[in-house]
């Protein structure tokens, strides 16, 4: 991906490769009203521009990211 500015800086290129980002999540039912749940976001923790919005700031994607809870129903 290729982000181009030409507001604030002349001619000023960011070149960014494809950047594939794999995220997971699984869960396990423990009985009918209680699920325990867990997920994961950028597995592999690439780093890779989300976004650029001016021709000296880029933005970051978020890093890997675990998440794992209880999930009850009444």
């Amino acid at each position: 991906r290729m982000l181009i500015d030409s507001t604030s800086v002349r001619d000023t290129y960011f070149w960014q490769g494809g950047a594939t980002v794999f995220n997971a999540s699984l869960s396990y039912a423990v009985d009918p009203s209680m699920d325990v749940v867990a997920g994961v976001q950028n597995l592999f923790d690439k780093e890779y521009y989300s976004s650029c919005s001016s021709g000296y700031y880029c933005q970051f994607g978020n890093r890997r990211t675990v998440l794992a809870g209880i999930r009850y129903r009444w």
